[in-house]
């Protein structure tokens, strides 16, 4: 079966790093992918170092009837089975192409759009363009129970499947030797490393770890916080390390591809999210046994029991999450039960094998053409 695989990739997040770990371990010899991207960068560069067959279609709109005939031809020339379309953006150009070459078309709700608009006009047409998406795709498969419970209520969704993300086990594994050494990270070697891999964005809120790690410092001055990624509240982060006088205290360096090798030398992971999106940040770091702070926001709490699998902290509450930063360095022992359950449990439900095998099934079901009954079944814990 010939996959097609759209998206318009940013820099390497959970979206990116989904397909790519999809695509990368799909059964070859009963799926070959092809990806449309449409936007170039290191996705794509990472896809063709993969040996990804991989076309860049240039826009930034969604319906945008510009591509459609270019979608057709690659579509046709790739002899293409089924249109997998991840992300809003990816599956509003990929109806066309699947309407006129009378193809299947599945949607991955990485996250609704609507969820992120306070304007109600915004909201509403949100909600609107993601009502109209489901509807023209024959299956939607959401990565959280959230999301499905969302598109049951918000949108009247059918035709759902939930598969969570998964990771690979064998990369993101606890006893992986480093590639990179902690000098190479400006990160001490003697003290407890608190660690953020992500956007400097408002929706990582990464203005409530740095005032958190203020306040943990004062108390326990053993601790250094690390801090990866690039966004548009950088520059405002390195002011707020300044004027909290914390800056010997704080590593800041550019977004990396080597998350595994990072997380080798961080002790406590930290992902303030105000979002609902289930983040595959947290599952990788689960995977390699490391302790997590993190909020109770959406699919977050599908993957955290706050004292079982990590600690779970209200977003912006600054006190809340310091107390956390000191708890768990003051508690190794604690760190290491948070860290033995949370890898058991990535390897329980969100492995990489398991993931790509329940997409592989959606595959076939369609072109089998199988029965499309709903599957709106609940997150299942251990």
């Amino acid at each position: 079966m010939n996959i097609l695989h759209t998206l318009q990739p940013g820099k390497i997040g959970g979206t990116e790093t989904h397909v790519l770990d999809l695509v990368h371990n799909l059964d070859e010899t009963n799926f070959r992918s092809v990806v449309v991207s449409f936007t170039g960068g290191v996705f794509v560069e990472r896809l063709k170092k993969m040996g990804i067959t991989c076309y860049i279609v240039p826009t930034t709109k969604p319906f945008d009837p510009r591509i459609w005939k270019k979608l057709r031809e690659i579509g046709q020339k790739e002899k293409i089975d089924v249109i997998h379309a991840h992300g809003t953006c990816a599956a509003s150009n990929s109806i066309f192409m699947a309407k006129s070459m009378q193809l299947p078309l599945i949607y991955t709700i990485h996250s609704w759009a609507f969820t992120h608009s306070s304007n109600r006009l915004k909201f509403r047409v949100k909600k609107g363009i993601e009502r109209f998406l489901i509807s023209k795709s024959q299956r939607n498969i959401v990565i959280s129970d959230t999301d499905l419970q969302l598109g049951v209520e918000k949108l009247k969704m059918r035709k759902a499947k939930l598969i969570s993300y998964g990771v690979n086990t064998t990369h993101y594994h606890p006893n992986r030797d480093s590639k990179i050494t902690k000098s190479s990270l400006c990160i001490p070697s003697d003290k407890t490393i608190v660690g953020f891999i992500n956007a400097f964005s408002t929706l990582k809120d990464p203005f409530t770890l740095i005032k958190a790690f203020a306040a943990a410092i004062k108390v326990s001055p053993e601790i250094h916080l690390l801090m990866v990624g690039e966004g548009p509240l950088k520059q405002k982060c390195v002011q707020l390390i300044n004027e909290k006088g914390i800056s010997e205290n704080v590593s800041l360096i550019p977004a990396r591809t080597d998350v595994a090798d990072i997380l080798c030398h961080i002790d406590i992971f930290c992902y303030p999210s105000t979002s609902k999106i289930s983040p595959i940040g947290i599952l990788e770091a689960m995977a390699m046994k490391k302790s997590i702070i993190t909020t109770p926001m959406g699919g977050i709490t599908e993957l955290i029991d706050t004292n079982l699998d990590g600690i779970l902290c209200a977003s912006g509450n600054v006190q809340d999450w310091a107390s956390a930063i000191v708890q768990l360095h003051q508690n190794p022992k604690l760190r290491n039960e948070l860290g033995e359950r949370a890898r058991q449990l990535v390897q329980s439900f969100h492995d990489i094998k398991r993931m790509t095998e329940s997409i592989g099934a959606v595959y076939k079901s369609l072109l089998n053409k199988d029965s499309l009954h709903d599957e709106a079944r609940p997150y299942i814990r251990a």
